[in-house]
C-alpha cells in the first residue's frame, strides 16, 4: 500500500517563540479540539516538545473522539528535535503503521513560517 501523504504551510504573523510555546500535547489537543484528545502522562502533557527525549518510545497515548470515545491507540517516538525549530516524530498506532509528523518553523520579517 503506497504512503498516504499531507503536507500544510502556513505564514503566520506570530513570533517563532509563541510557536514554540504551543509545542506540547496540551497544545495539539487545543488544535484537535472538539474532535480529537490525546491522553498522556502528566510528566508530558505540559512538557514542551523540544524538551522531550530522541530516539525512544515515550509513552502510549489513547486517542479520543469527542474527547471520550477511544478510536485508536498511539505510541510516541521522536526521531529528533531541532531546538527553535521543530521535530520529527516517527509514530505507530493501531490504525497506522507508521505516523511521520514533522513540523519545521522558520523564522520570517513578519512573523513564522
Amino acid at each position: 500500500m503506497d504512503a498516504f501523504r499531507l503536507c500544510r504551510s502556513s505564514d503566520l504573523a506570530v513570533d517563532v517563540d509563541v510557536i514554540l510555546a504551543t509545542l506540547t500535547l496540551n497544545g495539539v489537543n487545543a488544535e484537535l479540539s472538539p474532535l480529537v484528545r490525546m491522553t498522556a502522562p502528566a510528566a508530558f502533557a505540559q512538557r514542551p516538545l523540544q524538551e522531550w527525549p530522541e530516539r525512544q518510545h515515550l509513552f502510549t497515548s489513547w486517542i479520543l473522539l469527542l474527547g471520550v470515545l477511544p478510536v485508536d491507540r498511539h505510541a510516541f517516538y521522536l526521531d529528533s528535535v531541532t531546538p527553535g525549530r521543530g521535530f520529527v516524530e516517527t509514530s505507530s498506532s493501531t490504525i497506522n503503521a507508521l505516523w511521520q509528523h514533522e513540523r519545521t518553523i522558520i523564522p520570517l520579517a513578519a512573523g513564522a513560517g
